[in-house]
C-alpha cells in the first residue's frame, strides 16, 4: 500500500516522511521491506511538484504576456512610445505578476523539498545495506561478547609487567 495513502492528522507528508528517514540497527529488515515503496511515493512527489511547478511557471509566462500587450496597447493609446524596457518595468510591477512569480517560486522549493528528500532516500538505501553488512558480521555483537575477553587480557597485561617490575628489581 502506498505510504501516500497513509498521509495522518498534523504534520505534511513531506515532515512524515522525512520523520522516516532515519535508520534503526535492530530494524533493518523493517527499512529494506518499506524502502522501495517509500522511495517509490517520494519520487511521485517529486514529479507531482515539478508538474505543480511547470504549471506555475507556465501561468507565469502567461501572464506577462497578457500584461505585455495590455501595456503596450495603453503606451500606444496615450502616444509614448513602447519599449521593451518600459513594458518589462510596468509588468514586473503589477500585483497579477508579482502574485504569479510568489507562486511560481513557491512551486519550485516545494520540488527542491522533494528532491532532496528523494536524494536523502537514496543514501537511506546505501546505508540500509552498509548497516546490513556489519549486522551480518556480527560487528554489532562483536563488542558485548568481547569486552569481557579485553578486560582479562589487560588485567593479565598488567600482571605479566608487575611481575617483570618485581624480576628486574630483584636482579639489580
Amino acid at each position: 500500500m502506498s505510504l501516500i495513502a497513509k498521509r495522518g492528522n498534523g504534520a505534511s507528508l513531506l515532515q512524515q516522511l522525512r520523520a522516516r528517514i532515519a535508520l534503526d540497527r535492530h530494524a533493518l529488515d523493517l527499512a529494506a521491506e518499506e524502502q522501495p515503496q517509500l522511495f517509490l511515493d517520494v519520487a511521485n512527489e517529486h514529479v507531482m511538484a515539478q508538474s505543480r511547478h511547470d504549471a506555475a511557471r507556465d501561468e507565469l509566462l502567461r501572464i506577462d504576456a497578457e500584461l505585455g500587450r495590455k501595456v503596450r496597447a495603453d503606451m500606444e493609446a496615450s502616444g509614448t512610445k513602447p519599449t521593451e524596457g518600459k513594458i518589462a518595468d510596468n509588468v514586473l510591477g503589477e500585483q497579477r505578476h508579482v502574485d504569479a512569480a510568489n507562486k511560481t517560486a513557491a512551486a519550485k522549493v516545494e520540488v527542491d523539498e522533494w528532491l532532496a528528500l528523494r536524494s536523502s532516500l537514496e543514501h537511506r538505501k546505501s546505508m540500509i545495506r552498509e548497516l546490513a553488512t556489519l549486522y551480518a558480521s556480527g560487528y554489532y555483537t562483536a563488542g558485548a561478547s568481547s569486552g569481557a575477553k579485553v578486560a582479562v587480557r589487560d588485567k593479565d597485561a598488567a600482571a605479566n609487567r608487575e611481575r617483570l617490575s618485581v624480576d628486574r628489581a630483584q636482579r639489580k
